[in-house]
């Protein structure tokens, strides 16, 4: 890292990427100093051939589009709420811009979120093996249990580690040194592992479906003999196969996914039974019935803010008298969103403009097969996945996240990448 990158502001980027996995006030004071930077910067600012870029045009439609529920009949608190959390879509676009970011910097942000990924996962796992030792509860290395060890979600640390494996995926063939080369082999299959534990349901699923098809296109191509390939792809699966087998949590959330031996009771007198199974899948559906209902009493307008949109799901949820969901929300302060952001967008402006955010990811899918952009295609297949079960543009982890690798591709879409172990030709 030269001295003209850290003048010229991008250690900042390098910072943010580390940041990500620590507490939000971390990526907060750094959207601070980004700020500064373009304020100090803005002389040098080509205006106009900036706002003709990809990520500007992207990230400006999505920051405007929440300007319209000032037309609504609704508080303007929620509009004004949203506004200041997605400030990042105008933000990080700009600072990304500003500092022209180049390939090789994005290979070191890269390489900075997959080692900062292993670091505080593995922090994770020492705090919760020594919470089983002292308890005997195998929660701590698990799901929540694991995550809330560093103040993470499930989901989004999940999230993160899978896009992190973006590195060893890009940049591994490019690497000569066989120590290297084995360095990385060892910390991808670290993280497959971290991911695994964290029992992330639709995680695993994006997870497997990568796997399948880097396993599919090594032997087409050819760059592993079979037999090398059967014994690598045997120890992963015994490997997960004794996960599974001895880490009982793992077992069950995969039980949870068919309900196996589960009966959900939707009484309004519901109460915490062991019988009962209720996982994310059982909570999630109830949810996407009560977001359904609601789509249809306002197909075409939606809700016109976050906030609304909140509200109008309480009360759902109180006329349809949910028992599970009513002692969650009033026993253990629990919020129930949408759980799905395609949800979320049509609840908030109706089936047409809701329709922009999937439209989007369909767009950058299109323009990252034509590019030959690997990241940008392994990026948009992680969100549109997660967005089925999870709202992550309506919470600060996944929205500095989205904005941040997303503007970096997007910024980066007509420069090319090193050749990929996955190959699109």
């Amino acid at each position: 890292m030269s001295l003209h990158n850290i003048y010229n502001g991008k250690i900042l980027l390098y910072l943010f990427a580390i940041a990500l996995y620590l507490p939000m006030i971390f990526t907060n004071v750094l959207t601070i100093l980004l700020t500064l930077y373009i304020l100090l910067n803005f002389r040098k600012i080509n205006l106009k051939k900036t706002l003709n870029k990809k990520s500007v045009i992207v990230f400006f439609s999505m920051f405007f589009l929440i300007f319209i529920g000032f037309f609504y009949d609704i508080s303007s608190d929620g509009v004004l709420n949203d506004l200041e959390k997605k400030l990042s879509f105008i933000i990080l676009t700009f600072s990304i811009l500003v500092m022209d970011v180049k390939k090789e910097d994005v290979r070191r942000i890269l390489a900075l979120f997959f080692l900062s990924g292993i670091l505080f996962t593995s922090l994770a796992i020492c705090i919760g093996l020594s919470r089983y030792l002292s308890t005997g509860s195998l929660q701590f290395i698990t799901n929540h249990g694991l995550s809330l060890n560093i103040g993470l979600h499930a989901t989004y640390l999940s999230m993160y580690l899978l896009f992190s494996l973006a590195y060893p995926v890009l940049y591994y063939e490019s690497t000569k040194k066989q120590i290297v080369r084995r360095t990385i082999i060892f910390f991808s299959i670290l993280t497959v592992i971290f991911i695994i534990l964290l029992s992330v349901r639709i995680v695993w699923g994006i997870l497997l479906l990568f796997i399948t098809f880097w396993v599919v296109s090594v032997l087409r191509s050819r760059k592993l003999e079979l037999k090398r390939s059967f014994l690598y792809l045997s120890g992963f699966i015994i490997v997960i196969f004794l996960l599974f087998n001895f880490v009982s949590p793992l077992k069950e959330r995969l039980k949870e996914v068919i309900n196996f031996n589960s009966n959900y009771n939707i009484s309004k007198t519901w109460k915490p039974n062991v019988n009962e199974v209720w996982g994310g899948r059982g909570i999630r559906l109830l949810i996407w019935e009560s977001s359904i209902e609601l789509i249809r009493e306002h197909p075409l307008v939606g809700y016109g803010s976050t906030k609304e949109v909140q509200g109008r799901l309480n009360g759902n949820y109180i006329k349809n008298e949910i028992g599970p969901l009513l002692f969650l929300m009033n026993n253990r302060g629990k919020v129930f969103n949408a759980h799905n952001q395609y949800f979320e967008e049509v609840l908030k402006f109706g089936l047409i403009l809701g329709l922009i955010f999937p439209f989007l990811l369909i767009i950058i899918a299109i323009s990252s097969y034509k590019q030959q952009s690997t990241l940008g295609l392994y990026f948009v297949i992680i969100i549109s996945g997660i967005s089925l079960t999870e709202t992550i543009l309506e919470l600060n982890k996944g929205i500095v996240f989205f904005t941040f690798f997303l503007a970096l591709i997007l910024s980066n879409s007509e420069r090319p990448y090193c050749k990929s172990v996955i190959s699109l030709s």
